[in-house]
């Protein structure tokens, strides 16, 4: 026979539960919270061990101490590194993109050289001036960063006709000359060299 503890709740509905049922209650909460630890552990990431402090050795007499640099951990620092050993620029202080090599066309590569693009020459898009459809203002900026006012020219998609219904032949380069310029604006050429 088993001995029972009796309890009353609130309400005053008895109940009870033998002694080893509480034990075994007990006995399953404790290894359900162990399971879950154990597999809370599991899941952490491993800390690898710390390294043992490192002594600077001294080179003794009559020792040479050793000249090769330790390599930069970093891949990409370790990379520029030997880009720059290859141009012949490891020990320069300021680098210019133009002392680098073309490169893959990547990256700063994909940007044309400075002085490689010149400045396009045509007619100066006044502010305000309404443009008529087929015509496009292209602004340009030098190699020292300063933006030139935007010049005239036609749009790609553009197929202008004569009076006749004939198409008119374009400049490859797009750019609309004095004569092909539309009614009402202004021919004044671009001076790149200007303020």
């Amino acid at each position: 026979m088993t001995t029972r503890s009796g309890r009353e709740d609130d309400d005053g509905v008895a109940w009870s539960l033998p002694k080893h049922g509480r034990l075994r209650t007990a006995l399953g909460v404790a290894a359900v919270l162990l399971l879950g630890f154990a597999g809370y552990l599991c899941l952490q990431p491993a800390v690898p061990p710390p390294e043992p402090a490192r002594v600077a050795e001294t080179p003794g007499p009559g020792t040479a101490p050793d000249a090769s640099p330790a390599e930069p951990p970093d891949p990409m620092e370790r990379a520029m590194l030997l880009t720059l050993a290859d141009a012949g620029l490891e020990n320069k202080k300021e680098i210019s993109v133009t002392d680098l090599g073309k490169g893959d066309g990547t990256g700063i590569g994909a940007f044309p050289r400075p002085g490689t693009k010149p400045v396009l020459r045509g007619l100066v898009v006044p502010d305000g001036f309404v443009l008529p459809e087929g015509y496009v203002r292209h602004t340009q900026a030098t190699d020292d960063g300063r933006t030139l006012p935007p010049i005239l020219m036609f749009h790609p998609d553009y197929r202008p006709l004569d009076a006749s219904g004939n198409p008119i032949k374009l400049p490859a380069d797009r750019i609309v000359p004095p004569e092909l310029a539309p009614p009402g604006m202004p021919l004044v050429e671009l001076d790149a060299g200007a303020p």
